[in-house]
């Protein structure tokens, strides 16, 4: 479905750059990225990973108990790809279009936890690491109300891929001497895509023939949907499960300042903020749940090459 709905925009934007011809401008087309810190989403998948590693252990070796807890840290990573954009000679009438389909977001924490066995205890040591490649399209239009303010709408579709590998041992540490007691071994794939329309306001305050200042502000509605596969590499056994989550508000943010090297180069460098929260349809409570908001951050930059039609 989101394969079409993408198709069906993508034709539509098109069709209103290049038919017609009633309005000159300036087609634009390079490479934009983003370096960006990841918050909320890989702590809390830690969390249930702690969960699910005490309910293992509590059923594979029967009258322990285990807690686990790991450590919250914060997971960075880029975003890059082509973006085409248009804007009229007016300067009323702006579009974009951008494939950011070149990605890799990375996540490492570990966990220590206490094991009770009857007649001895010890503890579990256990490294989690997060690989997420965020996928996005996002298409946009904008008209100006004013010489320094525009509004704007468009939709973004995110595909968010999370490969979480877990890995880690049981020791006995109590009677001594310390003894091995089993390992721990699993992976958990997990995918939210969504389909999210935005909507905000856009400002430019020029300093100079060749500089301005820019600053995007606006609302994303997320609806994204969810599922997950979690397989032990011990046992093989695999567990999958979907669902969706509660369609939310966010928001993105983004400051710029671009510069305009040469007449048909432009280079731009700020700094973006999105943030949502993500919730289960069932309000939580079930493994895989996220139930947080998730936010990246970070510096984005562009190169763009100007021509004239």
């Amino acid at each position: 479905m989101g394969s079409g709905v993408i198709r069906c925009i993508c034709v539509t934007v098109m069709i209103v750059l290049f038919s017609g011809g009633a309005y000159a401008g300036t087609l634009m087309v390079g490479l934009k990225g983003w370096y960006a810190f990841w918050n909320g989403a890989p702590n809390r998948f830690s969390e249930i990973v702690d969960d699910a590693v005490d309910e293992g252990i509590e059923q594979g070796l029967p009258g322990t108990v285990s807690t686990t807890a790991s450590s919250k840290e914060t997971g960075k990573g880029f975003l890059a790809g082509p973006v085409v954009a248009y804007q009229t000679d007016d300067r009323i009438w702006a579009f974009s279009l951008a494939f950011m389909y070149l990605s890799m977001f990375n996540y490492d924490t570990s966990a220590n936890g206490t094991v009770v066995g009857v007649g001895w205890d010890g503890r579990n040591e256990i490294n989690y690491n997060v690989e997420l490649q965020r996928k996005e399209i996002d298409i946009a239009i904008s008209r100006s109300v004013s010489t320094w303010m525009k509004v704007y709408a468009g939709y973004k579709y995110q595909r968010l891929e999370n490969k979480i590998g877990i890995s880690g041992s049981i020791i006995r540490t109590n009677p001594l001497p310390e003894m091995f007691i089993a390992p721990i071994n699993s992976d958990v794939e997990i995918t939210i895509y969504s389909h999210t329309p935005t909507a905000g306001l856009g400002f430019v305050v020029p300093f100079s023939e060749k500089s301005f200042f820019g600053l995007q502000t606006g609302v994303i509605y997320m609806m994204p949907e969810f599922e997950s596969k979690a397989t032990n590499n011990l046992t093989g056994a695999v567990e999958k499960e979907s669902s969706s989550f509660k369609n939310k508000l966010g928001v993105n943010i983004e400051a710029s300042v671009s510069f305009l090297a040469q007449e048909k180069i432009l280079f731009q460098i700020g700094y973006r903020y999105q943030g949502v929260k993500l919730q289960r349809s069932d309000d939580g409570g079930q493994s895989g749940d996220p139930g947080v908001w998730d936010s990246f951050h970070g510096i984005t930059f562009s190169a763009l090459l100007l021509f004239s039609i």
